[in-house]
């Protein structure tokens, strides 16, 4: 299943035998709209009201004309949509319908993204695909800015540094291979961590056999020695808990750009398929995110509005829909601008104080696990996106 994200919080699945339009909020994904393939186009009621669609909640094939997807110059976005046909066209007063559209002032950075979403639509509706792409004197207009420098490595991430391996390695890795290395300090910690549960536990046996044995007066109540002897067993198991996770945490993750491969596990061998757990190439992948915690805006404020990023993750998506956990960056207290356009004057609701996944690019970089995602998208020649939540 392939994923593709659009603007105002639309997200487009591609199944096999489906094709299906969502909205994500706060209360989670609701499905707008689906297409199967030689079946009429259904979607729910509000969706249907908004554009002036049958109340039935589908759309005949022989209602559709064609599935266009167009560049606008007005407002340099691609727009996906549907062409009707003139009986229904005349009843809503216009014979296009929009389904999704994707902010792209260059109009060459989401290009791809939405003629596959159109293509593959076009295929489930069997109807016609149009593209219209921006004309040459339109693209002559848009000059982009060139995207900014990603910060330098090595960038730290909390308990983990990315960084380039380099030549010295004796792992199979390229010369330009990226390495994510947990820092030994959490090693030492969870170890240090066991040794004062292993004093203290010493120090329970000890006091709870004397006072069973009468070597010391009996307290009172008298099942405290009994207890002691529990509290020891119990802070033995948190002792090898500690020991064990120290002993089997993953330390390090691998991206080779040469191999195209990402893998993670203990050792320095890890890159050669010695001492990993997990190993994906960039064709198991789909894309990587930036998963981020941030606070809510103030926009009534004169100066520009500033968020809080309080957490985030790294992920990667797997052409499967399932999400690898690469590694956490916690206490955090960056201070990054809102980057959200304001929202129209009538508007109640202000999509700056909404969760959003948006694509990432080196433009909307703010923080370190951005750029992070961005050098680990490089090197594998994925996508990646940032995640926002807000809370």
């Amino acid at each position: 299943m392939d994923r593709i994200y659009a603007g105002s919080n639309i997200r487009i699945e591609i199944q096999p035998d489906r094709w299906v339009l969502l909205l994500h909020s706060e209360s989670g994904d609701t499905v707008l709209a689906e297409a199967v393939e030689n079946q009429p186009m259904r979607y729910i009621s509000t969706f249907g009201s908004q554009r002036r669609l049958p109340i039935s909640g589908q759309l005949a094939l022989h209602e559709i004309e064609r599935v266009v997807l167009g560049w606008s110059a007005k407002d340099e976005s691609w727009h996906l949509g549907l062409m009707l046909a003139p009986a229904l066209a005349q009843a809503r007063s216009s014979r296009w319908c929009e389904l999704a559209h994707w902010p792209d002032p260059t109009g060459a950075q989401f290009d791809q993204a939405a003629t596959q979403a159109g293509k593959t639509l076009s295929r489930q509706l069997q109807r016609p695909f149009t593209l219209i792409p921006p004309r040459r004197d339109e693209m002559q207009a848009v000059v982009p800015p060139p995207p900014p420098p990603l910060p330098p490595l090595p960038i730290r991430l909390d308990l983990w540094t990315l960084k380039y391996i380099g030549r010295e390695r004796a792992n199979g890795a390229g010369a330009d291979a990226l390495e994510f290395r947990l820092s030994s300090a959490w090693g030492r910690g969870k170890v240090l961590r066991a040794g004062w549960y292993i004093i203290w536990v010493g120090v329970f046996i000890v006091l709870s056999v004397q006072s069973l044995i009468g070597k010391i007066a009996l307290p009172r109540p008298e099942f405290l020695p009994y207890l002691g002897l529990a509290c020891a067993v119990l802070l033995t198991l948190i002792a090898l808990s500690n020991l064990i996770r120290a002993a089997r945490r993953l330390n390090r993750i691998v991206i080779d750009p040469l191999t195209r491969t990402i893998s993670g596990g203990r050792g320095r061998r890890v890159g050669s398929g010695r001492g990993e757990r997990w190993r994906y190439s960039a064709d198991q992948i789909q894309a990587i995110y930036a998963s981020q915690v941030v606070s809510k805006v103030n926009r009534r404020r004169g100066r520009d509005p500033l968020r809080s990023v309080s957490y985030g993750e790294l992920h990667l998506l797997l052409n499967t829909g399932k999400f690898v956990h690469l590694i956490a960056h916690g206490a955090l207290d960056d201070k990054i601008p809102a980057l959200d356009p304001l929202p129209d004057e009538n508007e109640r609701r202000d999509p700056a104080n909404e969760d959003r996944i948006t694509p990432l690019t080196a433009h909307e970089a703010q923080t370190p696990l951005q750029a992070a995602a961005l050098y680990v998208a490089g090197a594998l020649g994925k996508p990646a996106y940032t995640d926002r939540r807000v809370r």
